[in-house]
């Protein structure tokens, strides 16, 4: 898909109206490893991806996601979804910028869920905006839920679900002149896991934040501590993502 120059401009939106399909919805089934018609909430990061919204929201080629808040107050509703998705702010991060982005999914007039991601690429772009984005939770780990990895097929697959189709995750030459060993998992697979592992009740949210990229094949773990989930990167024990799955239940659950 095409990076439009509006992308991370002061006032950009974009809007759409989706209605996924029972092969859609049993295809993403598959994908998590769910039974047929028990997504539950695993539905909602991919119908909020916001570059599924237009070109107004595709990605940078070389942007990968640093952090995503989403929250739902229900399962897929039947019928059409609204999809609206705002930029929110711009930071400038050495060498390039951070750029928000907030998604929500309305049903018969009413939000049903909301998604926030921030994305960071070495696009310098003008800041601008009321910037937010907290600080990544403590990492202290208990107990290990999980070993895996996500495989080229995995990721190739991925992207052929959502219809999302990026060179850092499927252009190895690409991912090679930034300097990667390998194109990058995409940072949304590794909350899908987080999620179905943890359980994550409907309504609720979660939280994640994605402090390194994930080169394809690489050897992970997830760990459960009191309040976080974390995944470690096996062979140097480094987090890749962290984060929290919360009730709704708290003032103003908005994203942004």
């Amino acid at each position: 898909m095409k990076v439009e120059p509006s992308f991370g401009q002061e006032g950009s939106t974009g809007q759409a109206t989706v209605t996924p399909t029972a092969d859609w919805l049993e295809q993403l089934c598959g994908w998590v490893r769910r039974p047929p018609g028990e997504l539950g909430p695993l539905v909602w990061p991919v119908v909020l991806m916001p570059q599924r919204i237009g070109p107004t929201f595709a990605f940078p080629p070389d942007a990968r996601t640093v952090y995503q808040h989403l929250r739902w107050d229900a399962t897929l509703p039947e019928g059409p979804l609204e999809l609206q998705a705002r930029a929110t702010w711009v930071a400038a991060r050495a060498p390039g910028s951070e750029v928000a982005v907030v998604t929500t999914a309305s049903s018969s007039g009413t939000i049903v869920a909301e998604n926030e991601v921030v994305v960071r690429t070495e696009r310098a772009l003008p800041p601008w905006g009321d910037v937010r984005l907290p600080p990544m939770p403590n990492v202290a780990s208990e107990r290990r839920r999980l070993s895996f990895a996500l495989s080229e097929h995995d990721v190739a697959a991925f992207a052929e679900l959502s219809g999302v189709h990026e060179p850092i995750h499927e252009d190895a030459a690409y991912a090679w002149g930034l300097g990667l060993a390998n194109v990058l998992v995409q940072e949304l697979t590794l909350l899908l896991i987080v999620m179905q592992v943890a359980g994550a009740p409907s309504p609720g949210s979660v939280e994640m934040w994605f402090p390194d990229p994930v080169p394809v094949g690489s050897l992970l773990t997830l760990w459960q501590g009191a309040h976080t989930w974390t995944v470690l990167l096996a062979a140097t024990k480094r987090p890749v993502a962290a984060g929290r799955i919360e009730d709704p239940h708290r003032p103003n659950g908005r994203c942004a």
